[in-house]
């Protein structure tokens, strides 16, 4: 019996396919819409990526400045002090006036590649301890790429000047004691106003502002002639506005 059953399985085969029974495949077609969505979704993702490229210029234009503002700010040293163009002619000192002139240069150099500055003024103090002797300024100057400028002051007072400092009687003893030991400590106050600043040929920042250098100057003077030269000194941090 169980023979017959196995014979009886295997004796069948597979139906052939009879074409007229295919059921024939459809073609489905897109619905109508579903272009004009596509074209929306893309239109919303250029709005995406166009709103985030707004959103990083508002981010990043501002941390670029920044960066800009630093970089120029480390790369400008302010102005350098040769020690040979400093001088002091004409010095006299008496128990109720003080004479004198004060000559130096100062060099301005811009280090950075692409930036320039431009200057409104420099405004200039020589100081005997904290009290203001003598005060100049000068005229409005530029400094171009990696360019150095040179400037002249000159700083003179005889003590009648009405827009020069008035020395009190105590204050001209103690100079001209120091005078008499030979030598004389000065220091010097200069405020830089800037106009304007460049960074290349596109970018330039408006904003003004100004800058204060400070020196200690010991002055030593000849006692034949009066005149004194830079016998020593050094560039300093400034500890207030008056010094």
């Amino acid at each position: 019996m169980g023979q017959a059953n196995v014979e009886k399985i295997y004796a069948y085969s597979f139906m052939p396919q009879d074409p007229s029974i295919l059921i024939p495949l459809r073609r489905h077609s897109l619905p109508a819409d579903h272009h004009s969505q596509k074209r929306r979704s893309l239109g919303a993702l250029f709005a995406e990526i166009m709103f985030i490229m707004f959103i990083s210029m508002i981010v990043i234009v501002p941390i670029l400045f920044l960066i800009m503002n630093c970089n120029f700010a480390a790369q400008q040293q302010g102005p350098q002090l040769p020690p040979d163009s400093f001088s002091v002619s004409n010095f006299h000192v008496s128990d109720s006036k003080l004479s004198a002139t004060w000559e130096l240069d100062l060099a301005f150099l811009s280090q950075g590649n692409g930036h320039e500055i431009q200057f409104s003024g420099i405004e200039g103090t020589i100081f005997y301890k904290d009290i203001a002797l003598a005060m100049t300024s000068w005229q409005p100057f530029g400094v171009g790429m990696k360019e150095q400028e040179k400037v002249h002051l000159k700083f003179v007072t005889s003590g009648y000047e009405g827009d020069q400092p008035i020395v009190e009687n105590s204050v001209l003893r103690e100079i001209k004691e120091e005078q008499n030991n030979g030598t004389v400590r000065f220091s010097m106050r200069i405020n830089t106003f800037v106009a304007y600043q460049n960074w290349g040929l596109f970018w330039r920042s408006s904003n003004p502002g100004y800058d204060s250098y400070c020196w200690d100057l010991i002055v030593r003077f000849s006692p034949k002639t009066g005149t004194g030269k830079l016998f020593g000194g050094d560039q300093k941090e400034c500890q207030h506005k008056d010094q």
